[in-house]
């Protein structure tokens, strides 16, 4: 049986059609096989002709992708940062305040001395954020402007001046001038010598000699401070003189008669550590010398502190670390709602506000977090960061005590130094206290605290 599917059905041929060519066609085709074709080079439109563009242009804005521009942002954030933490160094009578508070000292007083609060607050006017661009170009007329500030009209700079020299005519044999050159020699500090005894003003005055075995205090004022506001309302002076403890009082660079200009944490430190210096300098031990700072006084101090072995060091009211302090702002500002006021800085409300929602406090704590991150390394970056921890950490010998007030409006919970620090402190607690609280509001048990472990620290 045949398989009908391996049958087979036979295909017709197709017969190939045949086209005949003439002799002249098949010419032709031969012709046109052999042709070549010539590329056509396109013509640029006008506006984006190569040869109608600088070729210098061209180069600059290579240069400016790959140099300048990196360069430029460095440059920009370096300036923030000297202008808002050198703003908290005390940029106070050369910073002109702020003009409302000017214009209000021009209508006040002056002799006043209620009105040395007024003028602190507004030589912190634009302190962090507010008015960078106003004051810029004054801050930097010049790296030496005391010259500059010493013959402008300033009503506040013309009262700190006034008192200064009233305080030393009436007091003469209390108090010695004091100039002293950082160790860079960018900066030369002006500053005070208060004496506890008339004769060893009177040994100064004659031979520049220190008395042996004097016991001294170095005062490090704060956040747009200097230290002729403090001889107005001298009680803490008063009261480390009595003691039997002399004081040095000085201002940072910049700051009223002090020249040079900080441009970064390491020159405020400088400055912090030329007093201990002339004192070593004169044959003073660092066992004789306790260092007392509040707020960015007190971070200064603890830098210098870590530097200075034996050193006694009271650390009042300051922060972790700049870092530290912008994210306690943040996390404020977001958990309560809360915006700048006209210093650029977040303060807790005198009363507690509601609860906040959950979502509000994870925001909080997340936005603080990254906040915190970006600000140290930017500050770290620009060289401005203060670590107050790891500086306090560093510092084994020699007493170190904390004060810290409960209702600090400025230094905020989360950004306290007592806060970040480990393990058992010597910590002095204002239960009423705020952060600008003067000594003679104080109370006689806290003050008589601080001074049991300042009298134990330097009659060792």
């Amino acid at each position: 049986m045949v398989d009908p599917t391996s049958r087979t059905t036979p295909v017709a041929a197709t017969p190939q059609k045949v086209i005949p060519f003439s002799a002249k066609k098949a010419k032709a085709l031969s012709a046109a096989e052999n042709q070549t074709a010539t590329v056509f080079k396109a013509k640029y439109p006008h506006e984006l002709d190569p040869q109608k563009t600088s070729k210098a242009w061209e180069t600059a804005k290579i240069v400016i992708a790959t140099l300048i521009l990196p360069i430029g942002v460095l440059w920009t954030l370096k300036k923030l940062c000297d202008i808002a933490v050198f703003a908290l160094a005390g940029h106070i009578a050369k910073s002109f305040g702020s003009k409302q508070v000017a214009k209000e000292a021009t209508s006040k007083d002056l002799s006043n001395n209620k009105y040395t609060e007024i003028d602190l607050q507004g030589g912190a006017e634009f302190a962090i954020l507010p008015a960078l661009a106003r004051f810029q170009k004054k801050l930097r007329a010049k790296t030496d402007m005391s010259d500059e500030f010493a013959t402008i009209d300033n009503p506040i700079f013309q009262h700190y001046q006034t008192q200064k020299k009233y305080f030393l005519s009436t007091r003469g044999s209390q108090c010695s001038p004091l100039k002293m050159e950082t160790a860079d020699q960018l900066s030369v500090l002006d500053g005070v010598i208060m004496w506890s005894k008339r004769e060893d003003q009177e040994a100064y005055a004659k031979n520049q000699a220190l008395p042996e075995n004097s016991k001294w205090v170095v005062l490090y004022q704060g956040n747009a401070d200097c230290y002729e506001s403090h001889l107005e309302k001298d009680n803490e002076l008063e009261s480390y003189r009595s003691a039997g403890y002399n004081v040095i009082m000085f201002n940072y660079p910049g700051v009223m008669e002090s020249t040079g200009h900080p441009t970064s944490a390491k020159d405020l430190v400088l400055a912090g550590h030329a007093p201990v210096s002339f004192l070593q300098t004169h044959g003073i031990p660092a066992r004789d010398i306790a260092l007392v700072g509040q707020s960015l006084g007190g971070a200064i101090a603890t830098q210098v502190a870590a530097l200075t072995p034996d050193v006694n060091l009271a650390n009042i009211r300051s922060f972790s670390s700049l870092a530290g302090f912008v994210k306690g702002q943040v996390h404020t500002a977001i958990l309560q709602n809360r915006k700048l006021d006209t210093r650029g800085i977040i303060r807790m409300p005198k009363k507690a506000d509601a609860a906040p929602s959950g979502k509000r406090r994870a925001a909080a704590t997340t936005l603080a977090f990254l906040a915190s991150g970006i600000s140290r390394s930017v500050l770290s970056s620009m060289k401005w960061e203060l670590d107050s921890v790891a500086a306090w950490k560093k510092h084994k010998a020699g007493m170190k005590w904390l004060i810290t007030a409960k209702e600090d409006e400025v230094i905020l919970p989360r950004a306290r130094l007592a806060r970040a620090l480990e393990g058992p402190l010597n910590n002095i607690k204002l239960d009423t206290m705020g952060h600008n609280t003067t000594i003679s509001q104080y109370k006689e048990k806290e003050w008589k605290e601080h001074m049991a472990l300042l009298r134990q620290a330097l009659e060792h």
